[in-house]
């Protein structure tokens, strides 16, 4: 699944970097192709690493609403900084006329490095890491404490939680929220008959249908 998801945001980089390069070939004779495209590919190489550290956890734990953002972002930044270390890059490469080559891969690589760095700067958030931490190591009070706040973000950290204790994620599931509630199903610690009474009266008919297929096939319990 996270193969397939990197796959489609590539897609949009890779192009824009391929054809992009073979357009302007025509208006600037002096481009490098080669390594024009060796630029290009290590920094959507930096981004993948910088973002798959960040989010590959909350992707392998389908909070889709969490990674909405950053997942719809991601092409247009990767594509921002490709453009921008291709255009330092060829600047600084008329500059020098090649007469130094040596420096030219010590200039690709302190550009790379430069811009990975920037992301970091701009892009990074604690909040990723505060989620993870709910979502792996925070002790029962804290737990608690969130299931009694409106943060759900955090509240949906706790439910990946395998060690939730079992009355919070039974509060959660009757949470206002229908998010809140639809997520819940999902927990091992929500108790078969809690899951059952979601199926049957829940109010959202997505949180019936999804209690029921927890019911049938995570938990496999037949009708």
């Amino acid at each position: 699944m996270i193969a397939i998801i990197y796959a489609g945001l590539a897609i949009l980089p890779l192009g824009l970097l391929t054809f992009g390069i073979l357009f302007l070939k025509r208006k600037f004779v002096h481009l490098s192709i080669p390594i024009t495209m060796s630029a290009g590919l290590i920094t959507l190489i930096c981004e993948f690493l910088y973002f798959d550290n960040t989010y590959s956890v909350f992707l392998e734990k389908k909070i889709w609403n969490y990674v909405a953002n950053p997942v719809s972002y991601f092409p247009l930044v990767a594509s921002a900084s490709m453009i921008l270390v291709c255009i330092i890059l060829y600047s600084a490469l008329e500059v020098l006329k090649f007469k130094n080559k040596k420096n030219i891969f010590k200039l690709i690589f302190a550009v790379c490095l430069g811009l990975l760095f920037a992301n970091i700067l701009l892009f990074h958030s604690p909040q990723p890491k505060l989620v993870l931490h709910y979502m792996t190591t925070a002790t029962e009070q804290a737990m608690r404490e969130v299931a009694d706040t409106n943060n759900f973000d955090l509240q949906l950290a706790i439910i990946a939680n395998p060690e939730i204790p079992k009355d919070v994620i039974i509060k959660l599931s009757k949470s206002d929220n229908e998010m809140i509630r639809f997520y819940s199903t999902k927990s091992l610690q929500l108790s078969v008959e809690r899951l059952q009474e979601m199926k049957i009266s829940d109010a959202s008919k997505e949180v019936r249908k999804q209690a029921e297929n927890e019911l049938q096939f995570n938990r496999q319990i037949k009708n």
